[in-house]
């Protein structure tokens, strides 16, 4: 793959997987609620309640969706992130793993939405941490 293509697909997929997050926003603020979609979490409902444990999901999904898309600006070049881009996503795979687990019933469907960002938030900490990719010298 060239680098140009990897200039714009790195951070695109970044922003992307950032804006998949949105489902999360909507049912930690009760825009949408079914049985199977919602912002229960087995870890924290029953012991704060719904509304702390709801409005516990909002604030990180809304840290994860504003995260990965600053993430991804900084690839595309964004001076506040751009040196930063690489930790900033890190951070935001790991919020988004944990975010998942413990509100699992956020996100909509098993495939492709709650396995899709689960191998996206791992594919970033291998491309990171293990292969390094992509390198200094394709997006800075």
């Amino acid at each position: 793959m060239s680098t140009k293509a990897i200039q714009i697909i790195v951070p695109l997929v970044i922003i992307l997987h950032g804006v998949g997050h949105v489902m999360g926003i909507l049912t930690a603020a009760n825009i949408v609620h079914t049985d199977t979609w919602n912002s229960r979490s087995w870890l924290l409902t029953n012991t704060l309640g719904d509304t702390p444990a709801r409005m516990i999901a909002l604030v990180l999904w809304i840290v994860t969706v504003v995260g990965f898309i600053a993430a991804g600006a900084g690839a595309f070049g964004w001076p506040p992130t751009a040196g930063n881009w690489r930790t900033i996503t890190v951070v935001m795979a790991i919020i988004s793993l944990v975010t998942l687990a413990v509100y699992w019933n956020a996100f909509a469907v098993l495939i492709p939405n709650k396995i899709g960002s689960i191998v996206v938030n791992l594919a970033v900490l291998y491309g990171v941490f293990i292969a390094s990719w992509p390198s200094v010298d394709v997006i800075p």
